[in-house]
């Protein structure tokens, strides 16, 4: 139980810490992004449970299509739920099209529980970002908002 508080405090601080730095992470140069890139790669597959956990949530705020496949390796077989977690997070923040599937498949066949849970909610999110999308480009929110006054 105390186990589940502090995975769920992590998870929590690490959404908060998003929405105040949007672009800390963003590097400024190509350079320094292919750099970052490739180091937080090697971390991905490191023995250490807490660099592999860091690479694989900057890596999603990078954004980088090069860590999908890792990203995927991490989420199907990690060790540790946090691990799978947090390659799921990164993975939702990739928002390509094989990540998103990834995320759908897991949620019906990931042999934890919890890592199921979560990915659920990932890919209940996405679909609740792109709905929320294809109503602003339809200009249908206004129409809503009318409707209910």
């Amino acid at each position: 139980m105390k186990r589940i508080f502090v995975i769920l405090a992590l998870i929590s601080v690490l959404f908060t810490g998003n929405i105040f730095s949007k672009d800390a992470v963003k590097p400024q140069k190509t350079t320094d992004v292919k750099i970052a890139t490739d180091n937080l790669l090697r971390g991905v597959s490191s023995d250490n449970a807490g660099l592999r956990l860091s690479s694989a949530y900057f890596l999603g705020e990078l954004k980088s299509e090069e860590a999908l496949i890792p990203l995927m390796k991490m989420l199907r077989g990690d060790e540790k739920e946090s691990g799978r977690i947090m390659a799921a997070l990164s993975l939702f923040k990739l928002k390509s099209a094989r990540a998103v599937y990834m995320l759908k498949r897991e949620a019906s066949f990931n042999s934890s529980e919890r890592t199921r849970e979560m990915c659920k909610k990932f890919y209940n999110a996405f679909l609740m970002d792109e709905r929320a999308k294809k109503l602003k480009r339809n200009n249908i929110t206004p129409i809503i908002a009318q409707s209910l006054r």
